[in-house]
């Protein structure tokens, strides 16, 4: 059965995870994705030994995390810093409707293919370009990885409780928060495009944009706010007891998500099994319950860790 974006022509010229998934997501509705890699210097991600500290290379000697980001995809091996690379890749463009690139800021145009040389040759190109630290000022020019662009855009400090350093989410979340915001501008360029005479555009896409989109609720309300930092998540002091992590008697962690826990605290309780808890004064109200939220959670603790 045909995708959304069968008959979309998408270049790929990628490497590691923020390129790739982009592509891939594009790839699984449908486009035609062709990903272009050096003869000499393929993409990295094909002969990495270990992710996160997991073992990556299958038995039959393919990396689990190449085969992963890279599905629904052709491959051609072509060398862009010949001429005779290039005069190819300019003949591929000619009826492309998308081409995807993660390299440094500037790498494309000091190979003569700039997006204006491009759009030259087909106008009705969208131009999808992946950076760490955006397009513009002082950091522009630095390459950037998953683990850096989470903490560079904050999000390494959003996570843990309180008193805990910042921490790398080892899922790559920068990578995958920035291919879907590609897949996303692709998407929006592919309908303007339509929209506005058939002329293509320029998409930029970010680390820092996307982990900071990951973070927009709580940099929204925090400038409107004052805050400097967004709290992190303390479960020993939660002023909502019934939204909160609790260890269970099978060393299992079950997270409680009851936002309105005036509502539902006689229900609660009763299900729970903590019926003298029912009318108790420190827990008669909302306000209650958030200055006694510490007994409350001890309580909480007591009984979810004697069961399963």
């Amino acid at each position: 059965m045909a995708g959304p974006l069968d008959g979309i022509k998408i270049l790929e010229c990628s490497t590691w995870g923020f390129g790739p998934i982009g592509g891939m997501m594009l790839g699984d509705l449908g486009a035609d994705v062709i990903k272009i890699e050096s003869p000499t210097r393929p993409d990295a991600a094909r002969f990495v030994e270990s992710v996160a500290g997991i073992p990556n290379m299958m038995p039959d000697g393919h990396s689990a995390l190449f085969e992963a980001v890279n599905r629904n995809k052709r491959s051609l091996a072509l060398d862009l810093k010949s001429e005779r690379g290039r005069e190819l890749f300019r003949d591929l463009i000619v009826d492309t409707d998308v081409f995807i690139e993660n390299y440094r800021p500037g790498t494309f145009e000091k190979l003569g293919l700039s997006t204006e040389a491009l759009m030259e040759i087909n106008p009705r190109l969208i131009h999808a370009a992946t950076a760490g630290y955006g397009f513009k000022g002082a950091e522009s020019h630095l390459p950037a990885l998953d683990a850096v662009g989470q903490a560079r855009g904050g999000f390494m400090y959003s996570g843990g409780g309180p008193d805990d350093p910042p921490n790398w989410n080892t899922l790559g979340i920068a990578d995958v928060m920035g291919a879907t915001c590609l897949a996303y501008g692709v998407l929006a360029a592919i309908s303007g495009r339509e929209l506005n005479g058939g002329k293509g555009q320029r998409i930029e896409v970010s680390h820092i944009m996307a982990t900071m989109w990951l973070q927009f609720w709580g940099i929204s309300v925090g400038m409107m706010q004052g805050l400097d930092l967004w709290p992190r998540f303390d479960r020993s002091n939660a002023a909502n007891p019934l939204w909160n992590l609790y260890r269970c008697g099978d060393d299992k962690w079950l997270m409680l998500g009851i936002l309105e826990a005036e509502r539902d605290w006689e229900s609660f309780c009763r299900a729970m099994g903590l019926d003298e808890i029912v009318d108790d004064e420190r827990f008669a109200s909302l306000e209650a319950i958030g200055e006694h939220c510490e007994e409350l959670i001890a309580i909480m603790e007591g009984r979810f860790a004697s069961a399963p």
